[in-house]
């Protein structure tokens, strides 16, 4: 039973989260770091990082280069909350696998996380038919 290590970088005062989904029980356990002494310690080993792009006094981008050059291994999973093109663009550039919409991942997240971790590209319906549109 393979273990898929994800993270979880919200906008919730900056918090991590981190969260282990078991295969193929879609099983997931989540814990809460509050303390920045602990981020350095697991954001990054994980297998899949997933970033809140609307994070408190931060810049997303700048957040998502660092976590690439320190966890290349990584695949990274951007949230946003609306479908910005231009972000969108951006976030690929720089290397994220999975672009979302926050209302989007309230059900399937185990499967997006597992095809995410074959190496795929997914990217949220909505905002792919606005990129080709």
């Amino acid at each position: 039973m393979k273990l898929i290590r994800i993270a979880l970088i919200l906008n919730t005062n900056n918090n991590l989260r981190f969260a282990s989904i078991f295969s193929p029980f879609d099983k997931i356990i989540t814990s809460q770091f509050n303390h920045p002494q602990q981020f350095d310690e697991t954001i990054y080993s994980p297998d899949i990082i997933v970033v809140d792009t609307d994070i408190a006094e931060t810049s997303a981008l700048g957040i998502i280069k660092m976590l690439i050059e320190k966890s290349p291994h990584a695949k990274i999973i951007a949230i946003c909350t609306q479908p910005d093109v231009d972000q969108a663009r951006a976030l690929i550039k720089i290397g994220v696998t999975g672009i979302f919409l926050s209302n989007e991942l309230t059900c399937g997240f185990a499967h997006v996380a597992k095809t995410i971790y074959m190496g795929r590209i997914v990217i949220s319906p909505q905002i792919l038919k606005q990129m080709i549109a």
